[in-house]
């Protein structure tokens, strides 16, 4: 039961990365952690908010319409506590791949509800500027 509700999130975090960004983020502990390759970012929702909505924004520019799950493999490290694996497609609106993303979410479960409380992408999750 508790790696479904995992698996749940994760899909959701996909779906919702398409929407509004506070629907997005409302999936995420308050600070929003993310340890990426070069560096380590604890960011409060707001500041979250703009980082996301500014690649979510570079992303659309090259065509982006939507997120999918292509697998997702959870770990449970306890009754509370879980890790996931995740690779995501990035897909334009004919289906064609824009980008494929791996990351890693460590998620708990809080109040009965599973939220991711850090983020580790396998590459740097930094928009690439507009000149690139």
């Amino acid at each position: 039961m508790s790696e479904s509700g995992v698996q749940q999130l994760i899909a959701e975090i996909a779906e919702s990365f398409g929407g509004r960004i506070d629907e997005y983020l409302a999936r995420y502990a308050d600070p929003v952690v993310i340890a990426g390759p070069d560096s380590t970012l604890a960011l409060d929702h707001e500041a979250a908010s703009g980082m996301f909505d500014q690649m979510r924004s570079h992303l659309r520019e090259q065509g982006l319409d939507r997120t999918e799950v292509r697998a997702a493999s959870v770990t449970m490290l306890g009754a509370d506590m879980a890790l996931a694996n995740v690779s995501l497609d990035r897909l334009r609106s004919d289906g064609s791949l824009l980008e494929s993303v791996q990351a890693a979410y460590l998620c708990r479960r809080r109040a009965g509800r599973w939220l991711v409380v850090a983020l580790a992408p396998y590459s740097p999750l930094v928009a690439p500027s507009v000149d690139e």
